[in-house]
């Protein structure tokens, strides 16, 4: 009884499941150009992020200011968003993502309240998640 349960979830593991339907089993597709990962870098939204998110306008400031994430994100505002992945939500995401940033370097060179940054740091990272989300699955045909 026990070699034949093994064998039967043996053949069916190694069978799969095949659902028919090759939209069902194929990889999201993930937004990815040079200027989005430019920005995704580890060391240049996230101390940003961080620093709004724990009320630190000081690190908000630094990091707005740092070459490295000016250098970012110029290369983020200069590439438009790849054929590919272009859907009207990603550009109104791309051009929030633009918006706020711009707000948030502004913010940092002018003085600024804590709070305007952080709502606009919140905002660019919002905004930059909607804009690195793999597309929604295609509509089931009936």
């Amino acid at each position: 009884m026990h070699r034949a349960t093994f064998v039967s979830l043996l053949v069916l593991s190694l069978a799969g499941c095949d659902s028919g339907n090759p939209e069902l089993s194929r990889m999201p597709d993930i937004p990815t150009w040079d200027g989005l990962k430019a920005l995704n870098q580890e060391d240049v939204m996230k101390p940003l992020v961080m620093g709004a998110q724990m009320g630190s306008d000081a690190t908000v400031k630094e990091q707005a200011t740092n070459p490295k994430f000016q250098e970012a994100f110029s290369k983020f505002e200069k590439e438009s968003i790849p054929l590919k992945y272009s859907t009207p939500e990603r550009e109104a995401a791309r051009n929030e993502v633009i918006k706020n940033l711009k707000s948030v370097i502004e913010g940092a060179k002018s003085g600024a309240s804590a709070a305007d940054l952080k709502s606009a740091v919140d905002a660019a990272d919002k905004a930059l998640r909607t804009l690195s989300s793999p597309a929604p699955a295609p509509a089931e045909k009936k």
